[in-house]
């Protein structure tokens, strides 16, 4: 094949080329317009089915207005690439793979995401306690990221939870109620009479001022073993008003530990009994 015939075949696919280059620019075009005014329209809708100066509402409406226009961009350039002639096939499903491989845990945290600031219940500086299966983590919700939450603990160490995680663990809310019951534990010797120490101690746990609804008050027994009884104290108080219910409870344990000493009721200590057998000779003394 000669350089001329070369190139009157390149002129041939080039004027065969122009007609679905055009079609192809002209649908593009059509789509990019059609794929912002959607993106906007949505963005609309989100924002105008919350509060308006409320920022998460805001955020989300920019985020899946953003995701919206993503997607469309990318359908819109393969509907080019197939106008032109290109097998888009083979690009879409190893594309599709490796975005999907690589975005399954920020696509999984953003959508736990879009439903924890979706909860008015769960905003930042709410005080909180996660319980996990194993213990309970007391703090404030000091950030809500697309993909993580941050705790700020009572020891003023932060803890960053991914947002898949937060969203399936329970949650005890405090800052939006208007009663919570807090409680403490106590342990006294048998021998105390027990209606005498329960007049006792709920007189002077309803002497601290953050104490509400003092008329139920409890000290309930609790336990009954070998060291002695353990009752326990249930106290109501108002989180918006109040100190942090760790700080409560600390000081209603000091009121607790002042009355029985004051009129001296010990506590008992915890005892362990040690058992070995006759024959040991396990303390005995090294023979010379």
């Amino acid at each position: 094949m000669g350089s001329r015939e070369l190139i009157e075949l390149l002129i041939q696919w080039a004027q065969s080329m122009i007609a679905p280059v055009v079609l192809a620019f002209t649908v593009f075009t059509v789509l990019y317009f059609l794929i912002r005014y959607v993106a906007y329209v949505i963005k609309k809708r989100i924002f105008k089915d919350n509060i308006e100066d409320d920022v998460y509402a805001k955020k989300v409406a920019n985020i899946v207005g953003s995701i919206v226009m993503y997607i469309g961009m990318a359908f819109n350039v393969l509907i080019v690439f197939q106008i032109i002639g290109l097998d888009v096939g083979i690009l879409m499903a190893g594309v599709s793979f490796g975005i999907g491989f690589a975005m399954q845990q920020i696509l999984e945290n953003m959508f736990a995401w879009f439903l924890i600031i979706s909860n008015p219940m769960l905003k930042v500086g709410e005080t909180i306690v996660l319980q996990w299966s194993y213990n309970n983590t007391y703090g404030m919700i000091e950030k809500l990221a697309s993909r993580y939450t941050v705790i700020r603990q009572v020891n003023g160490r932060k803890l960053v939870i991914p947002n898949v995680t937060f969203n399936k663990t329970p949650i005890q809310t405090y800052m939006r109620e208007d009663v919570v019951r807090g409680e403490v534990l106590f342990t006294v010797e048998h021998h105390i009479p027990i209606d005498q120490l329960q007049k006792l101690i709920k007189r002077a746990v309803n002497t601290h001022p953050n104490i509400e609804q003092k008329e139920k008050t409890s000290i309930i027994p609790a336990l009954v073993d070998g060291a002695g009884t353990t009752f326990t104290v249930y106290f109501f108080m108002n989180p918006k008003t109040s100190p942090p219910m760790f700080k409560v409870a600390s000081d209603v344990r000091v009121i607790i530990m002042k009355t029985l000493n004051t009129y001296h009721i010990t506590v008992p200590y915890p005892k362990k009994v040690l058992d070995f057998a006759p024959d040991t000779e396990v303390l005995s003394p090294a023979k010379q």
